[in-house]
């Protein structure tokens, strides 16, 4: 397939699909290995294993690394390398002084895919050897309507139009950034909608709990968190008992009868637990659908799933998994399964024993930071005063 057949078919910005195909002709061009480095969350992960795959896909080598900063010393990852191409992932658009200043010492092609604040500037980098793309310059909200996986994977049908399985992982990192909470919009929507025409991807909606069962879903459920049910088993199961449905039952089991009667129920308990419409109403939700080795999965799970191999700092489980590898595909459920039971009973201590409330703002305190950002941004929505910002507060060394 021509790689110019699915960028064509998108109405995208013409300038954008021209960056594009610029950067994607600097990384095909260049003989040497490509310093490949990405933010290191889900949409960072999700855009490397796409770039990754990609340059595998056109015998291009390269060297990835994943950082935790959003801003890092970029002269540091690149004092150890003769390398004189650098791609950035979910990142890179803050970097641009710095990438000039490195430019200035050194030889070195820069190719930036990011999608956070352009800083002021309204125009992207746009030279023989130095591509910008970020969304944010062609009025896409790069907050909710476009990842840096999602423009990775455009980028990568440059490189060759075959590469429309890599979609699937677009998406999943959309949906790690919680940019499907609300249903694809922008960017997001325009790759969803292709995928879903080309039937690479099914569209539903409606309400859906990560587990094996009912039951076990809703033990572990803190993204809703159901107050006074989200672990803890007797309440679960008095609740599934009084609609009359089995707990044994999984999502795709449900009579569609009872399924209404679930959705429902769920929604006005959180209403009657004090959770505001706009929040309980995010349970029913686009899902989308795809098939990964034989196995039906719901692409958001995916994206958790690899968020979760890069919170652990095992950023190669989250690269392995979208290359295909089935031991990194188990190992990224184990570690996004671990990571919801750390969050459950973190939420279950901080419902029982609350939150400090100040006049202006209400703060709980993390024992890890890893953890910091979920619980503040649950908290809010699901246990203290929404009107209040929550913050959660972790202590650096003796601090």
């Amino acid at each position: 397939m021509s790689a110019v057949e699915p960028l064509s078919e998108m109405n995208l910005p013409e300038k954008m699909i021209d960056a594009l195909f610029k950067a994607a002709e600097l990384i095909r061009s260049y003989g040497g290995t490509v310093r490949l480095i990405t933010h290191y969350d889900g949409d960072g992960l999700s855009s490397a294993g796409i770039l990754a795959k990609s340059f595998m896909r056109e015998g291009v080598s390269f060297h990835f690394s994943a950082t935790k900063n959003a801003t890092p010393s970029i002269e540091e990852f690149m004092r150890e390398t003769s390398s004189e191409l650098i791609v950035l992932a979910d990142l890179g658009t803050a970097l641009v002084e710095d990438l000039e200043a490195l430019r200035r010492k050194r030889k070195l092609g820069v190719v930036i895919v990011d999608h956070h604040d352009t800083a002021g500037r309204d125009s992207p980098v746009m030279k023989e050897d130095f591509v910008e793309i970020n969304p944010r310059y062609y009025d896409y909200d790069g907050t909710r309507e476009a990842s840096a996986s999602t423009i990775s994977f455009l980028l990568s049908l440059a490189l060759r139009g075959d590469n429309l399985d890599l979609g699937v992982y677009a998406l999943a990192g959309a949906g790690a950034d919680k940019q499907l909470q609300e249903g694809a919009k922008g960017i997001n929507k325009t790759v969803a909608d292709y995928l879903v025409g080309e039937e690479m991807l099914r569209k539903e909606v409606g309400v859906r709990l990560p587990g094996e069962s009912l039951e076990r879903a809703l033990y572990l459920a803190v993204e809703p968190y159901f107050p006074g049910m989200s672990g803890r088993s007797p309440a679960v199961r008095r609740f599934l008992k009084e609609l009359g449905i089995k707990g044994e039952w999984s999502f795709e089991e449900l009579p569609e009868e009872k399924c209404i009667s679930l959705n429902s129920a769920l929604y006005l308990y959180l209403l009657k637990r004090g959770v505001r419409h706009e929040i309980a109403k995010l349970m029913f939700r686009e899902i989308y659908w795809a098939s990964l080795h034989g196995e039906r999965v719901d692409v958001e799970d995916v994206g958790y799933e690899i968020n979760a191999a890069g919170r652990a700092g095992e950023y190669s489980v989250g690269v392995g998994y979208v290359l295909g590898d089935e031991e990194s595909r188990q190992r990224a459920r184990g570690l996004r399964q671990r990571y919801r039971e750390e969050i459950l009973q973190r939420m279950l201590q901080i419902e029982e024993k609350g939150g400090k409330v100040l006049q202006n703002i209400q703060y709980i305190e993390v024992d890890r930071d890893v953890y910091a950002g979920t619980l503040a941004g649950l908290c809010m929505q699901y246990l203290f005063d929404p009107e209040k910002p929550t913050i959660a507060v972790t202590r650096a060394g003796d601090e």
